[in-house]
C-alpha cells in the first residue's frame, strides 16, 4: 500500500499514537490494551501489523471498496418469476412457467392428493 498521504479516523489516530508509545517503550502492552479497551491478544496483533506495515496498516482494510449493504442493481421482474413455481394457496394449485414468457399454466391437484 501507499505510504503517502491518507485519512485515519480518530479511533484509528489514537491507535496509532498509543502503539508508537509501545515501540519507543514508554508503555507495556499491556497498558496499551488497557487504554485502548482491547484484550491483550488483540493489542499483540494490532502492534505486529503496525510494526510490520507502519500507519497505514492500522486503518480499516476494507476502506473504499463498496459495502455489503449496498442496494442491488435493478432486476427485471419477469425474470425472476420465470425461475420458481408458484403455489396458490387458495385452490391448491402450482403454477410452474410456461416457456419463460411470464406466462404460467396451471396443474390442478390430483383428486384425493394433499396440499403442499
Amino acid at each position: 500500500m501507499d505510504q503517502g498521504t491518507f485519512e485515519m479516523s480518530q479511533w484509528e489516530r489514537e491507535k496509532m499514537v498509543v502503539l508508537e508509545a509501545v515501540r519507543r517503550g514508554e508503555i507495556s502492552v499491556r497498558g496499551a490494551a488497557r487504554r485502548l479497551k482491547i484484550s491483550r491478544r488483540h493489542a499483540i496483533r494490532l502492534k505486529q501489523r503496525y510494526l510490520a506495515g507502519g500507519a497505514v496498516s492500522l486503518t480499516h482494510r476494507a476502506r473504499g471498496r463498496p459495502g455489503n449493504r449496498r442496494p442491488r442493481e435493478p432486476f427485471d421482474r419477469r425474470q425472476v418469476i420465470g425461475l420458481y413455481p408458484i403455489f396458490d394457496s387458495r385452490s391448491g394449485d402450482l403454477m410452474v412457467p410456461d416457456g419463460g414468457q411470464g406466462q404460467f399454466k396451471g396443474f390442478k391437484r390430483r383428486a384425493g392428493q394433499k396440499p403442499m
